[in-house]
């Protein structure tokens, strides 16, 4: 009986060491906290980007942009201080092939909205002038056909 009650001490104590072991590596990894702009009808759900090497030149950011108005809307442009300067982009099925090509709008509906995504739409920043760690953000402005300008900030790391 005795026996036992000190392997459950023993138990209860490695429990504990593996609990704050965990901790300890929750507390060093990066998690990107959701960031939530809106601006009259438009709402723009947790902006983000990929972490790059030093040496890139172009990076691309993703968000959900959500309409919540009666009107359409179109993102026509953006800028950036970390960029040269940002370009609207899709993905698109060309010949066999996945190629991704300059827009010049992306549509927000009414009522719905535009997930920028892997793969699908998104913004380019070409030019980078500084280096996408994990972990850092920057400032983005996104100018919308009805919304107008609106300024948020980009977390770059993994979703």
């Amino acid at each position: 009986m005795i026996s036992n009650i000190g392997g459950r001490a023993e138990t209860m104590n490695l429990a504990l060491k593996v609990l704050g072991a965990y901790l300890v590596f929750l507390s060093g990894t990066t998690v990107l906290q959701a960031q939530s702009v809106t601006v009259g009808d438009v709402h723009i759900d947790h902006p983000w980007a990929r972490p790059l090497p030093a040496i890139s030149k172009i990076g691309a950011v993703y968000m959900t942009i959500k309409n919540s108005g009666v009107k359409n809307d179109r993102l026509v442009s953006g800028s950036s201080p970390v960029s040269e300067r940002v370009e609207l982009h899709t993905h698109i099925h060309q010949n066999g092939m996945m190629m991704m090509r300059p827009v010049e709008k992306i549509e927000v509906p009414a009522g719905g909205e535009a997930a920028l995504a892997p793969g699908g739409a998104h913004l380019m920043l070409i030019g980078l002038n500084s280096t996408m760690t994990e972990g850092t953000e920057f400032p983005l402005t996104l100018r919308f056909e009805h919304a107008g300008e609106i300024a948020l900030t980009v977390k770059v790391g993994q979703p």
